[in-house]
């Protein structure tokens, strides 16, 4: 969740006090799961200089719209780049049409 939703979030007061309850439970809820994702972020960089996938990953990162995360994530799913013949038989495997 963005901060500025977060922001305002913390403005909302709801007249009936379990529906407060509830509401400050499921911001709490989203809290820890922010955190735990921004955790297992960091985690996950931390292990790319070992990775046998860094200059896939740093390659990646070139294409605008991808990041750290989601090259991340390409590279786990496509596992060996070599097995496609062709760049058009990767980025049908992936789903994707290029632009660049």
């Amino acid at each position: 969740m963005d901060g500025r939703h977060r922001d305002w979030l913390a403005t909302v007061a709801l007249d009936w006090p379990a529906a407060q309850t509830t509401l400050l439970d499921a911001r709490g809820g989203s809290d820890a799961l922010c955190d735990r994702r921004d955790q297992l972020g960091r985690e996950i960089i931390a292990l790319l200089p070992a990775s046998p996938w860094q200059v896939h990953i740093g390659r990646l990162r070139c294409l605008r719209g991808i990041d750290t995360l989601t090259a991340v994530g390409l590279c786990a799913e496509i596992g060996d780049f070599e097995r496609f013949a062709s760049a058009e038989q990767l980025t049908s495997y992936v789903g994707l049409v290029p632009s660049e």
